[in-house]
């Protein structure tokens, strides 16, 4: 008994239902949350994850529909490597893109331009739940660039 209370002092858990029923595409995570994520554990083993959603249900920062003039909005789509739970929100790869397009000049743009990378990524979705989400969700955000990811 002792050593299971030693164990779990040193490794919490963290038990979420993180994820809500959707009728269009049939989960997304929960709106407006803020989670530890531990993996497939209860428990913290390996890495744990501060995980926020915006209101739609997604791992991004909150957007706005009408997009910045001259700005080029893009969206990634697709599965739980597009979501990244496992690694902080500024090193998913819509936020390294994000970043990589707004601190560099790619293409040698006369006029240095904001980008927006958008993620709608969601667990453990295929194509058929990646063009529903495009659909319901993405598609209001009127992108320049849609890109599905699906491993």
């Amino acid at each position: 008994a002792v050593a299971g209370q030693i164990y779990t002092f040193s490794n919490p858990g963290y038990e979420n239902l993180d994820v809500i029923p959707d009728r269009q595409i049939g989960w997304r995570l929960v709106p407006n949350s803020l989670f530890t994520y531990t993996g497939t554990h209860w428990y913290e083993r390996e890495f744990k994850t501060q995980i926020k959603t915006n209101s739609l249900g997604f791992r991004d920062k909150e957007r706005t529909i009408e997009k910045h003039k001259g700005s080029i909005r893009m969206v990634v789509i697709g599965d739980s490597f597009v979501v990244a739970r496992e690694v902080p929100f500024e090193k998913s790869p819509s936020q390294v893109l994000e970043r990589y397009l707004n601190e560099s000049n790619p293409g040698g743009l006369p006029i240095k331009q904001k980008h927006e990378v958008l993620n709608f990524g969601i667990d453990g979705i295929g194509v058929g739940q990646s063009f529903l989400t495009y659909r319901q969700y993405a598609s209001a955000f009127d992108p320049d660039y849609v890109f599905l990811f699906v491993y």
